[in-house]
């Protein structure tokens, strides 16, 4: 059977500027604040959904309870922790990346999805880019690959120069060369088709 490793809590409980009843909004399993909790019926032990799923990943069993329940039965979690839950104020989890904000833990997962702090990689040179500077990144990065909207030639932006207006027109002919063929050989094989003597 394999051992559940302990993951990175998916909201650390360095992040909440107003931590209130920790024990009570605390994750079992990752020891982080409880993100989209679900609560065991048997023994009312809490835990986050990444948490469950995680567990259920890496050991391909139903999740079970940390307090030995016979069986995880999942139940509604407690008004009383999601309201605590809604009290706080988080900050986003790409504030290394330079983003200033402190939200409600309900408007936490909204944000942090269209936040422009958070990293997207390029195409091209593979770099990790603030999603607020992607798009000049992108759209000057001499490795991201172009498509010529004449012959359909991939190439990295850096030899633009060379995929001159010549070499463009020598693989349209070279393309039309192989279209043509493809088209004679199944003229010929129609013809093959309807009068089989020849």
């Amino acid at each position: 059977m394999a051992v559940f490793t302990n993951n990175e809590p998916y909201l650390k409980k360095d992040r909440v500027e107003n931590l209130i009843y920790p024990e009570l909004v605390g994750c079992s399993r990752c020891q982080g604040i409880l993100w989209i909790p679900k609560v065991c019926r048997n023994c009312e032990t809490a835990y986050c959904s990444p948490c469950i799923k995680a567990w259920q990943l890496e050991t391909n069993e139903t999740f079970r309870c940390s307090n030995n329940c016979s069986q995880f039965m999942e139940r509604g979690t407690p008004q009383a922790i999601l309201h605590i839950l809604s009290m706080l104020k988080v900050k986003c989890r790409y504030t290394s990346n330079g983003c200033e904000e402190t939200l409600s833990y309900n408007g936490l997962e909204t944000h942090e999805e269209a936040c422009g702090y958070r990293l997207k990689t390029c195409s091209g040179c593979q770099q990790e880019i603030v999603k607020r500077d992607f798009q000049s990144h992108h759209s000057t990065c001499p490795l991201v690959s172009l498509t010529c909207s004449e012959c359909d030639t991939v190439y990295e932006r850096q030899n633009e120069q060379k995929h001159t207006e010549i070499i463009c027109l020598r693989i349209q002919l070279r393309q039309q060369k192989q279209k043509l063929t493809q088209l004679e050989n199944q003229v010929n094989s129609l013809m093959k088709n309807i009068n089989p003597s020849r």
